[in-house]
């Protein structure tokens, strides 16, 4: 159970340190999605790997998968408000959201054991 806390606390600390809203563009344009979200991702998945262990990918995987799912998911939101930027507040940076989740998710399938 304690590594699932760490595992939240990487994730939350992931988003609230790389993902402010002064540091997003803003508009989603097709530069973004081509060039700079793939690179945010391979980087957020190299820091989320470095934090959390090789022995924990699985389950941080998981734990992004479950996000992705639920834009009301407790993680969500508490990066919402660390970040100062709601995900889920508009359908667009949702996908957006969901596009980076996947990402990143991709990325860190290269750790698993």
């Amino acid at each position: 159970m304690t590594h699932l806390v760490n595992i939240h606390q990487a994730i939350k600390a992931e988003f609230t340190c790389h993902y402010l809203i002064d540091e997003l563009p803003e508009e989603w344009d097709s530069l973004f999605f081509q060039i700079d979200l793939p690179k945010m991702a391979r980087s957020s998945a190299i820091r989320l790997q470095r934090e959390v262990g090789n022995s924990y990918v699985d389950d941080l995987i998981k734990a992004l998968q479950d996000m992705n799912s639920d834009p009301s998911h407790p993680l969500v939101n508490a990066i919402s408000e660390s970040s100062l930027f709601n995900w889920a507040d508009e359908p667009n940076d949702w996908h957006v959201f969901q596009i980076l989740l996947n990402l990143i998710t991709q990325d860190l399938k290269q750790y698993i054991l």
